[in-house]
């Protein structure tokens, strides 16, 4: 299984407690997981490719996974 490592920032700000999760472009979706302190989320999945990043259900960037990335709100 795959981690792809979300750090979430609102202009540049760690963005903590806000639930992010994976919709996957060739199909399935993530558990939703709140971001930590730093604005970091874990979050594990079992597909890989290009998924968009939703916060609170709203789609907010597309990235390319597994990955470590900086999601600007």
């Amino acid at each position: 299984m795959a981690t792809s490592t979300i750090y979430l920032k609102n202009h540049g700000i760690p963005y903590p407690n806000v639930l992010i999760g994976l919709a996957f472009q060739s199909g399935g979706m993530t558990r939703a997981l709140f971001t930590d302190r730093f604005g970091r989320a874990e979050i594990p999945h079992r597909n890989s490719g290009p998924a968009s990043v939703l916060l609170n259900g709203q789609e907010i960037a597309t990235i390319e996974t597994p990955a470590v990335v900086d999601v600007e709100v």
